[in-house]
């Protein structure tokens, strides 16, 4: 029997199959049972095979062991060529965890499946029935176009609301499907991260270690160490606050020959570790940086005060950020991965790459210092005294002055630089503010050669003065420390991290991106450095000149000729030309004297900035507890391991004594990490993967509770009680809908649905006499049987 359209309307015609011309007229029901395979049986299943509780089984049973992974913290493998029980490799064990990923999707699907099956079956075995176009939502909700297509749409909101929530679920669950196919792979696939190790050392092990001093005399807040042996360039050892001077002498080699960008490694020489001393600009080096509107109080201004501010604005150069580790910090964590490593210390001996950082409950600082420049021309200078200002600094903490006339800055007296000399040469001269009402850790005044054009013609030799503000703090520090790196990285090595909120905003003005900088980053006040320490900075250097006044062999002056142009001899030959030589250079003499601005305040940023971490450099002792008893306590040294000293300095001493001893000491553990692959909520991707995973859980535990206990408890005869496992397919479904009587509500839709509210139909599934169940559409339903339970079907209504 074929349907045929005729006018808009389906007509009915008979064509005989092929099968068909075997079919006994006489006696129909003997075709019947030879040609049919299929035995009558019941629709109604029990409440537990209904439910597909295996599928649920299996979809939670594998969420929770992927749940767990990533709540335990559990760590897969290092990143190494070691096969897994000598059976496949890393690579191996990554794409079979790919395959169970997949598996668990599968699982999750299944179950999702089997919860919209339950409900479309009880929808359309139950009172109301189900409207035609909800009837292949099993089928489609994996698809994210479902939920917007007309059959979807026509019948949720042109049917009765009760089917709405339905439609939420069906939406929640396409959400799901779609969403746990990436999740499980990303929840499953170990990550490649740095991982906790909870215990390092072993079970109770700990390991701590000692600082034999005061944590003042670590990071102390008055600068004035005087150290016998720092006192000569050649006697300088290790812990000299000069001894960087060599590396930065060959970082301004690379600088003013190539424009190399101020970041340089340091090593520290006893336990293998390097730093990085990095500068940063703070603004726009363009511009002035300070006020670039005048203040109101301008217009009571004189004449000479108008001129002293223009000169200053065109003379003042950017503030200089710089930072970097403080070097007797690294050398404890590098020496303790040596004392580990020689020990064959529990898991992080083991481990491929194991990484160490300073417990975050015991603080550690390094120095943060902004230094600031300005260049003013000296026989301009010697006109207007008063007009020669070194500025004040500019940074996340403030500036150290009110930038108003008065204090942009502080005046130099003229002793230290309006004085007869040679105007060739470069000079440089501390400036002790420790009396003073300034707000910062010392000054310094530079004497710089440069040739000044007038009108365009010959040149002749000038110099500019220099003065400079340094101020040094103590900066919250979070060293960690990568034996296969070497070079430690913290958590503030980005010196633009501190710059003045005016500063960020010219920053980014010129295109430039600001660093990402961690949250609270803090510092102490102010230090103060004494003369004595400053010295040690700038020592003479050898061979030693009978007057010292204007020698150019000092150590800062050593660094700055780095940037100097000498023509001719500058030692013997008075007359010869020196001048400063920009990376690029620029005939704007604003930009020539902000130029020079920033170089000076760089160099001089990096050099006490590194001269300022050496502190305490292996000056106390560094113990770590080797063995603690209730009795005594043994300690090794981490300065001497091996070697003649080792045995002198490593030793014991009674619980009491050591207790005494150590009241004021700093003590130190060291959290640990390794490098491999993981499980963890540490990223963004994987809590989202845990929420769709924690959804799809609650999702299923809540529709088994309340099936079994809301249900199967208070309401067993309801709709929601019938439970079947027919129908979960397409073929199936198709086979009843054939052997289903036509309807008159459905009338011209044999060739496709065309009107939308033909889909707000409502379809059940109903007893319709002779063992046979059909597909009714309508208010029809109402007018025959439900499926009755433990009743068997399968006939058809012509079958007797």
């Amino acid at each position: 029997m074929h349907a045929t359209e005729s006018n808009g309307h389906c007509e009915e015609r008979t064509e005989l199959f092929p099968e068909q011309a075997n079919i006994d007229t006489v006696n129909p029901k003997a075709t019947i049972d030879r040609i049919r395979n299929e035995r009558h049986k019941s629709v109604l299943t029990s409440r537990l095979k209904g439910i597909a509780w295996l599928s649920h089984l299996a979809g939670l049973g594998s969420t929770a062991v992927v749940v767990q992974l990533s709540f335990r913290n559990v760590y897969f493998h290092d990143v190494d060529d070691k096969k897994f029980w000598g059976i496949v490799n890393l690579n191996e064990a990554l794409k079979g965890l790919q395959f169970a990923a997949k598996l668990h999707e599968l699982f999750m699907v299944a179950s999702i499946t089997a919860i919209a099956f339950h409900f479309m079956r009880s929808f359309l075995l139950g009172s109301t029935g189900l409207p035609l176009g909800l009837i292949s939502s099993p089928f489609n909700i994996g698809y994210l176009s479902y939920p917007f297509s007309k059959e979807f749409v026509y019948s949720v909101f042109r049917s009765r609301p009760l089917y709405i929530p339905f439609a939420v679920f069906l939406c929640l669950c396409t959400i799901l499907i779609t969403a746990v196919g990436p999740v499980s792979a990303i929840m499953l696939v170990p990550s490649l991260d740095w991982w906790a190790v909870s215990r390092p050392y072993g079970a109770n092990e700990t390991f701590p270690v000692y600082v034999t001093t005061n944590v003042s005399r670590l990071w102390p807040h008055i600068v004035d160490s005087d150290l016998t042996t720092c006192q000569q360039y050649i006697n300088q050892t290790i812990n000299c606050p000069g001894a960087g001077m060599r590396e930065i002498n060959n970082w301004l080699i690379g600088y003013s020959n190539n424009g190399l960008a101020p970041n340089i490694t340091i090593p520290e020489i006893l336990g293998g570790g390097r730093r990085q001393l990095q500068s940063g600009v703070a603004g726009n080096i363009d511009e002035p940086t300070l006020d670039l509107v005048m203040p109101p109080e301008s217009n009571n201004w004189t004449d000479q005060e108008v001129r002293n501010s223009t000169t200053y604005d065109r003379s003042v150069g950017p503030s200089i950020l710089t930072t970097t580790p403080s070097h007797w910090v690294l050398l404890m964590l590098g020496a303790f991965w040596k004392y580990a490593n020689d020990k064959n210390l529990g898991l992080i001996n083991r481990a491929e790459r194991p990484r160490f950082q300073v417990d975050k409950n015991v603080p550690i600082y390094e120095p943060l210092v902004s230094t600031r420049c300005a260049a003013y021309d000296y026989f301009d200078s010697r006109k207007q005294a008063d007009a020669l200002t070194a500025p004040f600094v500019r940074n996340k903490f403030g500036s150290t002055g009110i930038p108003t006339l008065e204090n942009r800055g502080w005046p130099i007296d003229q002793s230290i630089w309006n004085y007869t000399r040679p105007l060739n040469i470069v000079n440089f001269t501390w400036v002790d503010l420790h009396d003073s009402t300034v707000n910062a850790s010392i000054g310094a005044v530079f004497s710089i050669p440069y040739l000044l054009s007038v009108n365009h013609s010959a040149a002749f030799q000038s110099s500019m003065i220099v003065p400079c503000t340094i101020e040094a703090r103590w900066t919250g520090s979070a060293l960690v420390y990568d034996p296969s790196a070497s070079t430690a990285s913290d958590n503030v090595s980005q010196p633009l991290c501190f710059q003045h909120p005016d500063d960020e905003s010219n920053y980014e003005a010129v295109g430039n991106k600001l660093p990402a900088c961690p949250e609270n980053l803090y510092a102490t006040s102010i230090m103060d450095i004494s003369m004595s320490w400053a010295n040690m900075l700038n020592l003479p250097l050898p061979p030693y000149p009978e007057d010292g006044a204007f020698s150019p062999n000092t150590t800062i002056n050593d660094l700055i000729y780095n940037l100097i142009q000498v023509n001719g001899d500058y030692s013997t030959n008075a007359s010869s030309d020196a001048y400063y030589y920009p990376l690029q250079w620029n005939s704007d003499l604003n930009k020539y004297r902000r130029s020079m601005a920033k170089d000076l305040a760089s160099i001089l940023g990096m050099y006490v900035a590194d001269g300022l971490s050496r502190i305490q450099y292996v000056e106390p002792d560094i113990r770590v507890i080797s063995q603690n008893t209730t009795a005594t306590v043994n300690w090794t040294t981490l300065l001497f391991q091996a070697g003649k000293n080792a045995k002198s300095f490593n030793g014991s001493a009674s619980q009491e004594t050591f207790q005494n001893q150590s009241a004021d000491w700093p003590q130190y553990q060291f959290t640990v990490e390794r490098w491999g692959y993981g499980y963890g909520l540490n990223t963004r991707t994987s809590q989202f993967g845990m929420s769709i995973l924690l959804i799809y859980a609650a999702l299923v535990i809540g529709y088994l509770l309340w099936y079994y206990v809301f249900i199967s408890l208070f309401r067993p005869k309801s709709d929601w009680a019938l439970t079947s496992k027919k129908w979960s397919s397409i073929g199936e479904l198709l086979a009843l809908a054939i052997n289903s009587p036509p309807s008159i509500e459905l009338d011209g839709t044999c060739a496709g649905i065309g009107e939308g509210k033909i889909w707000a139909n409502t379809v059940a599934i109903r007893d319709v006499g002779d063992q046979h169940l059909a597909v009714v559409v309508g208010d029809s339903k109402d007018s025959h049987l439900r499926v009755r339970r433990g009743a068997k079907y399968g006939s058809l209504r012509s079958e007797q």
